[in-house]
């Protein structure tokens, strides 16, 4: 056969030169003026060998070589490129982009005819090779494979499986056509394109049936595909025996069968799916959970009803049944519908007698409601932690934002009211020091119940004198019953011990006396403790009494709800919030005792806190005699004004700053900064004794912003550092603590109680 040999060069004398020599050598040559041209007849007339020549105008020869090597049917030509010039680079990157050989022009006749008989050599060796290789492969595949040449069918080649598969030898195939074995037309297809020019086409996985010379029928799936062998178009035909798969198809639909008439009258959703994840089966229970009838549903992918998110999780459930496991797992379900199913799914794996994996068995069952009610619960729980965390965060904002100027008010009253000389003034200042403090103990009132009712009050159970927090809490009221006039007084206070939250009480106390102080115009409030035994429990139990009003026994309820007075209305006889008793019942609540009432209207109450205990050891000391509760002056001790200690005061609020430097005008020299910045300036270039630190700066740094930084400053380590602050929620003194600050006094502040954490403070040798 004659071998065909296409040149590509733009120079029309060295094209003709080159084409007369191969022509007189015997080979049929083509001639291309261009690379457009080349690429066309290269493409059409298959040549056995190809020249061309680098550089050439519109398409080069890199381009032409690109162009053919992406298309099947010139890829494996031979390629040789010419060039005129001898660079190195221009040969070297011919021969990277994968050319077989160059020559250089003007091109010597003998280098030129060796060329091409080396390189016609080796490709025809190549394809002998290749035809091995096809052979080997050809004859040891598990499938049937036939060479059928078109357009009538004949059978030109078999390999060994298919003489063992139906029976004949490989003689008798080669005299048959391949309609003659096979059943069915679907096949017909592949001769209809090949008649229409459609030689890449091909038909894969059509299942049909195979007559043995036996006349036996063979289920088998077939794969027609068009090739080219020898330039000449064939027929591909692949025959797979599925005769195994379809028996274990029919012996899982008897067993199927069988269990039918269970399967679908139960209310669970049952289901097979393959290998792929295909419905293979389902009974009425699991078509209503798809929203589908059963021939709608046979035959989907079990990925279709899954969001994307949820099918990776599918896949790595399919990846535990191929291992033989058995899982539980939830499954959000996407019906054609919209409607959203949630489903749990008892998956079980199924394999075959030799423990291959061929489907998975689910027990499906709806859990619809159950998923919707959590997400119910789950958006109120967010509602209610959203609504808990704004209440939280305007309770301290306006916690905040009445203490300051809450404690201008009551600060300068109070130095109004001791300088003053002129009586109506001094009443006045007494006034507004009056209502200042009520407003105060509304506001406190009103964030303890914040505090309690949210469930962010801890509880901190230690070991406690009760001795120590009565007379702490009586001497902290005793201002109140001085100003009505009336006693307190103490009865039976005999040392004791109990475990609780100190914190908790004293509040717990306070509420108290300031509810029977309140109601009590003549005589006085008694304070007394005993010990109670009861079955299975022993209790520390403090009785606070008054000669107040007293509350009628249709009342003992009403008085410890919210916001709720026996005297209420327009006309009520006695200011207050009306929250003071809700307080104690809840603190009393978390401390795990109970609050008892005695009274007769006219003649006082009794309230008594019950308070859990541990038996009291056997003791031989006496009781301590009754005693009075009085007020104990704070002593300090005096400085002279040349020996005051240095201190900084970071205050934004004028009216703050002021009242604090006339507070500590005879404990401090004070010196005043307006913000976080001017503190930090100020104390890298004075040492300061103590400082008093505001926490809301306004713009700029915090106080607490400002405290770490100050550690950091050498001399500052360990300096006293007060928190001067209006917020005074729960935990936020022991989070200024933490951050830094060595003491902390929430606003308002009286003088006295400012004085005392100072000199504490630098006394404390810190």
């Amino acid at each position: 056969m004659v071998k065909k040999i296409l040149i590509i060069e733009d120079d029309r004398i060295l094209l003709e030169t080159a084409s007369k020599f191969l022509t007189d050598e015997g080979y049929a040559v083509f001639k291309a003026r261009d690379g457009v041209e080349g690429i066309k007849t290269a493409e059409k007339e298959l040549p056995d060998l190809i020249f061309c020549d680098i550089y050439m105008p519109v398409v080069d020869g890199y381009e032409v070589f690109a162009k053919l090597q992406s298309n099947y049917s010139t890829s494996q030509i031979p390629f040789i490129f010419l060039t005129s010039k001898s660079d190195k680079e221009d040969i070297r990157h011919g021969m990277n982009l994968g050319a077989d050989d160059y020559i250089t022009k003007p091109f010597n006749v003998d280098e030129l005819k060796k060329t091409i008989i080396t390189r016609l050599e080796k490709f025809e060796k190549n394809i002998r090779l290749s035809e091995m290789k096809y052979r080997v492969l050809f004859e040891l595949s598990g499938d049937a494979i036939f060479i059928v040449k078109p357009p009538h069918g004949e059978i030109v080649d078999a390999n060994r499986t298919s003489t063992e598969m139906l029976g004949f030898t490989k003689e008798e195939l080669l005299k048959k056509n391949y309609t003659d074995l096979l059943t069915g037309n679907e096949y017909q297809k592949s001769l209809r394109h090949w008649e229409k020019g459609n030689k890449k086409e091909s038909l894969s996985n059509i299942e049909t049936t195979i007559t043995s010379k036996t006349g036996y029928r063979i289920p088998v799936l077939i794969r027609l595909t068009n090739i080219e062998i020898n330039k000449e178009w064939m027929i591909l035909l692949i025959v797979r025996n599925i005769t195994e798969i379809r028996e274990k198809e029919h012996a899982l639909k008897e067993s199927e069968e069988r269990h039918r008439e269970l399967v679908e009258n139960t209310g669970e959703g049952l289901g097979v799916v393959d290998v792929d994840e295909v419905f293979t089966y389902a009974n009425p229970a699991a078509c209503e959970f798809f929203g589908l009838s059963y021939d709608e549903l046979m035959g989907k992918n079990l990925m279709e009803f899954v969001d994307p998110a949820g099918r990776e999780e599918i896949r790595r459930q399919t990846g535990l049944r191929k291992t033989g496991e058995k899982s539980i797992y939830e499954l959000n379900v996407i019906r054609p519908d919209g409607e959203r199913r949630w489903i749990v799914v008892t998956a079980t794996p199924r394999c075959d007698t030799d423990g291959n994996f061929i489907a998975t068995f689910g027990i499906f069952r709806d859990i619809t409601k159950r998923k919707l009610y959590e997400k119910e619960l789950i958006i109120s729980k967010e509602k209610a932690e959203e609504s808990d965390r704004l209440k939280t965060s305007i309770l301290a904002n306006i916690s905040h934002e009445l203490r300051t100027p809450l404690n201008g008010i009551l600060g300068f009253a109070e130095i109004l009211r001791e300088e003053l000389k002129d009586t109506d003034y001094s009443t006045m200042a007494e006034n507004i020091h009056a209502s200042g403090r009520r407003l105060m103990l509304t506001l406190n009132s009103i964030i303890t119940l914040s505090q309690l009712e949210s469930g962010r009050v801890s509880i901190n159970l230690r070991d406690i004198s009760l001795q120590d927090v009565i007379g702490s809490v009586v001497k902290s009221m005793q201002s109140l019953a001085d100003e009505k006039q009336i006693t307190i007084s103490s009865m039976g206070i005999r040392p004791m011990s109990i475990q609780t939250d100190e914190h908790l009480l004293k509040q717990l106390l306070r509420q108290i006396l300031d509810n029977s102080i309140k109601f009590t115009e003549r005589g006085g409030v008694t304070i007394e403790t005993t010990r109670v035994t009861e079955p299975f429990q022993e209790w520390s139990v403090i009785r606070i009494s008054d000669t107040g009003i007293g509350i009628a026994k249709d009342y003992f309820e009403l008085i410890f709800q919210e916001f709720r007075q026996v005297s209420e209305g327009f006309g009520r006889e006695y200011q207050g919030s009306g929250i003071g008793l809700t307080i104690c019942k809840k603190i009393i609540d978390l401390l795990k005792g109970r609050i008892t009432l005695e009274s007769q209207e006219c003649i006082g109450s009794a309230f008594s806190i019950w308070l859990p205990c541990e038996p009291e050891p056997p003791s031989t000391e006496k009781e301590a005699p009754e005693k009075q509760l009085y007020r104990v002056e704070t002593k300090r001790p005096r400085r002279s004004s040349e020996k005051l200690p240095l201190a900084l005061l970071v205050e934004d609020n004028k009216v703050n700053k002021d009242l604090t430097e006339y507070f500590l005008r005879s404990a401090c020299k004070m010196e005043h900064a307006l913000n976080g910045e001017t503190c930090l300036v100020m104390a890298k270039a004075k040492q300061y004794a103590i400082i008093l630190m505001d926490i809301n700066l306004g713009s700029g740094k915090t106080g607490i912003e400002t405290v770490r930084e100050l550690r950091k400053l050498p001399g500052y380590e360990k300096i006293p550092i007060i928190a001067v602050t209006g917020y005074a929620m729960a935990n936020d003194k022991e989070k200024l603590l933490e951050e830094g600050c060595t003491h902390y006094i929430p606003k308002p502040f009286d003088q006295a109680t400012l004085l005392g954490v100072v000199e504490q403070a630098l006394s404390a040798g810190i």
